[in-house]
């Protein structure tokens, strides 16, 4: 397990109520749940860069070497509270999916 989904699995899933899932279920879920997350601090990373900022990322993007990693390095070097951000993102998506699933539980209750 990679160390984002090492987190996730540590941070995320027990406030869900996943951990009972089996093995293989939990991991489809972080994959899907860091998925989520990244998409919503690529949009807010993009929303908070200047044009010429936005451009150099659009070269990037046309790069072989243009992965996860790559975007988050990028980010990181062109926004100062790059990792600010990405946190605000994770307690965000925490606090909805925690609302969601206890709606989700009291339905089937």
């Amino acid at each position: 397990m990679s160390n984002d989904l090492s987190y996730l699995y540590k941070n995320i899933l027990p406030s869900l109520g996943l951990r009972d899932l089996p093995a293989d279920k939990q991991e489809q879920m972080l994959l899907k749940i860091g998925d989520i997350i990244f998409k919503r601090i690529l949009i807010r990373a993009i929303d908070s860069m200047s044009e010429p900022a936005k451009a150099e990322y659009e070269k990037l993007l046309k790069t072989k070497s243009a992965d996860a990693g790559a975007a988050l390095d990028f980010f990181r070097a062109k926004l100062p509270n790059f990792d600010q951000l990405v946190a605000e993102e994770v307690a965000s998506f925490k606090k909805e999916a925690a609302e969601i699933m206890v709606q989700v539980k009291s339905s089937v209750s």
